[in-house]
């Protein structure tokens, strides 16, 4: 049996629910590992560089330009809020001065905001001391990351994160395959 992508989130073919969490990548990120994160994750995604700035959805065109040089990847998977451009991360916070991403849930949101954008608009006004120690507070099973609006290469990371493929990423990215009717990953 050859393995098989899937998106997420998925049920094996017993009927249990199998989550994929949206996933950051901080990096350079090349095209096949951009493509398994983006069929993994469709519900939006943003990269970020010095070059270019934040992208929120971009093209096929900006991705090209983007993949191989040092950029901060989010790809979502929404568990909360509406599916559209206003939800993918990051968000601003203290003021437009910082970038928050994160992966993990944090709760059902507030009416259309996500539930990270949701702690992104209490986070905004709030200074840079006091929003770490909130995204220390909650990183016990959540990841962040938190980066300088205006410069891609300062950031700290928040909760538990890996290296995979010469990339920071918040989690591994794996490929599933199903066996007797249950979904595994390799």
């Amino acid at each position: 049996m050859q393995p098989q992508t899937v998106t997420s989130p998925v049920k094996s073919q017993s009927g249990k629910e199998v989550k994929i969490m949206c996933i950051i990548l901080v990096g350079r990120v090349e095209k096949a590992t951009h493509q398994q994160a983006l069929s993994e994750n469709r519900d939006g995604f943003s990269v970020f560089t010095q070059e270019y700035g934040l992208i929120k959805s971009p093209t096929k065109e900006q991705v090209k330009d983007c993949l191989g040089k040092f950029a901060i990847w989010h790809y979502r998977i929404g568990t909360s809020g509406k599916m559209d451009d206003y939800n993918i991360h990051p968000f601003e916070v203290c003021k437009g001065k910082y970038l928050l991403y994160h992966n993990g849930v944090l709760g059902s949101g507030v009416g259309n905001m996500s539930d990270t954008h949701a702690l992104a608009s209490f986070l905004y006004d709030k200074d840079l001391r006091t929003v770490k120690s909130v995204l220390r507070s909650l990183s016990d099973r959540q990841r962040f990351l938190l980066v300088a609006a205006n410069n891609v290469n300062i950031f700290e990371t928040f909760g538990d994160w890996c290296f995979d493929k010469g990339i920071l990423m918040s989690h591994k990215m794996y490929t599933y395959q199903y066996v007797k009717g249950e979904l595994f990953k390799l």
